[in-house]
This record gives structure tokens, sequence and C-alpha cells, in this order.
């Protein structure tokens, strides 16, 4: 880094005040904030927020608005033989906040579940439903129709439990669309930090990015953890692999898991290798790319 510089540089839109604060927070319109500090001893900025999703945009706003302020001829620094000095960035903390991550990836996880779950109850109620209609229908057709009362009144339980059934469906399809986009956010954040931790190189970074995906797209057949858990053991079988054996695994079916618990895994083995034998082996992919998530959904 070079010298710190305050709130109002970065965040002009601020104006006076931002003037000479070492700390600009904000907040999200669901009440959520993130607040970006400067250091007071040196060049080092500090982004912390209420969620972990939060925390990416202004994160990747932060590094976009600190690299045009020193790209800027106007604010060229060089040192003491007169050479440029490039802006860089570095994630220095020694332990990426995996158990955060996790945390988001099992709430996105859950909604699945519960969609799952709902989608199937409502199926039930709406066999139950026609069935009645059709027992009613049939009582109707007679010349000399029984008495329907006790029918009318399944009829009209069993359709207030089909609305109230496809309700609960909508409530839970607009949670999982929410823990979809903070899985996304929270991938885009994870995905950054991994990026300036190993220090990645645009091409190595490109390859990643295509095996942990933060496009999140979950249809009725498969979705976001098994496509990139696929992705990810694509990579554990072939430039990341340890021993022969690893490499003769065969791929498995791609299929909704019963928990997380194998995903988290690879997840935490792909950082493992690539932080023991360095980031460049992926460009040691020479199988074929594995399918991401976005590619699977299409």
């Amino acid at each position: 880094y070079q010298r710190r510089v305050h709130g109002q540089v970065i965040f002009p839109e601020l104006g006076e005040a931002a003037a000479q604060q070492l700390a600009v927070s904000f907040q999200y319109l669901n009440g959520k904030d993130a607040t970006v500090m400067i250091s007071n001893k040196g060049n080092r900025y500090r982004v912390q927020g209420s969620t972990l999703e939060g925390l990416w945009l202004f994160t990747s706003e932060l590094i976009y608005r600190l690299r045009q302020h020193f790209n800027n001829p106007d604010h060229l620094e060089v040192d003491g033989e007169g050479n440029r000095i490039n802006f860089d960035v570095f994630y220095d903390e020694e332990d990426l906040p995996l158990e955060q991550y996790y945390r988001v990836i099992d709430e996105h996880f859950q909604a699945r579940l519960d969609l799952e779950a709902a989608n199937s109850q409502l199926a039930k109620i709406g066999n139950q439903f026609v069935a009645v209609q059709k027992l009613l229908l049939t009582k109707l057709k007679v010349k000399r129709p029984t008495p329907i009362d006790h029918l009318t009144t399944v009829f009209e339980q069993t359709y207030r439990q089909v609305n109230t059934c496809a309700d609960r469906v909508e409530r839970v399809q607009q949670h999982l669309e929410l823990a979809q986009n903070h899985l996304t956010c929270a991938t885009q954040l994870m995905l950054l930090l991994i990026k300036y931790q190993f220090q990645m190189e645009r091409n190595v970074f490109d390859v990643f990015r295509h095996h942990l995906s933060p496009i999140v797209n979950d249809n009725s057949r498969q979705g976001w953890e098994e496509t990139t858990d696929a992705a990810l053991s694509h990579l554990l079988r072939t430039c990341l692999a340890r021993v022969a054996r690893e490499t003769q695994m065969q791929p498995q079916p791609i299929q909704m898991p019963e928990s997380t618990a194998k995903f988290k895994l690879h997840i935490g083995l792909v950082l493992d290798r690539m932080a023991k034998g360095g980031s460049d082996l992926l460009l040691l992919d020479t199988a074929p790319p594995a399918v991401t998530g976005q590619q699977q959904a299409e």
C-alpha cells in the first residue's frame, strides 16, 4: 500500500461528513450495516459489518476506489530511488472466515430443503383435493343423489388446506431467493479474499472462480451445492490430487445431498492444498473442464 487516504477521498459523494474520518459506515435498506475502517498508524483498511454477505459490496468498492485513486497520475508515489510504488492489495489475516461462510451455505441449503418439503406437502394435499372433487362429481351424476353434506365439508376443508400450502410454498420460495442472494454475495467476498490471500494471477483466479461459482441457480433437479461440489471434487481428482489413487476415483452422480458436511470438507481441502502447493497448480488441470453451477443449470 501507499499512504492512507481519508474517507472523503475514497467516498467523495459523502462530502464534508467524511472529511478526515477514519471510519465510514453504511446501512442497507434491510437494516444491515457495513463499516470501512482506516488504520491510524499505517496503510491498512478493515471492513466489518453485521453480516458476512454484507461485506462484499463495500470491500469490492473500496479496492476499486483505492486503485482509481493511486493509479491517478496526480497521486503516484515514488521510493527513495525514484522508482514508482505500485498499488497492491493483500489480505493478511491468517484464516479465512470459513465458519461464517459455511453458515451462509447451510442457510441456503436449509431453504432448499424447506421448499422441497413445502412442494411435497402441496402435492399431497392437491391429490387429496382432486380425489374429493371426483367423489363429489360421482355422487352428483347419479339419478337419485344421496346427501353430500359431509363431502361438502371435506371439500371446503381441503380447499383451505390447498390455499394454506400454496401460501407456504410462496413464502419459502421468497426465503430461498433471499438465501440465494446472501450466498452469491458471500461467495463473491470469499473469492475476493482468496484471490488476495494467495496473490492469484488473473488466469489462475478465473480458473478457480469457475469452480467455486458465485452464480447460484437452483432448480428442481440440481442446486448450487451439488454442482459446485462436483466442480471442486474435479480439482481434487486432477491438479490438486495428492496421490495416484485420487486421480482414479470416479465422479459421483450429481444429486441433492443429505447434508453439506462433505461439500464443506471439500472446500477446506481445496484451500488447504492450494495453500501448501501453490494456487498455480490450478493451471495444471488438463482434464475436461468441470461443470460449473451456471453451466449445469443450463
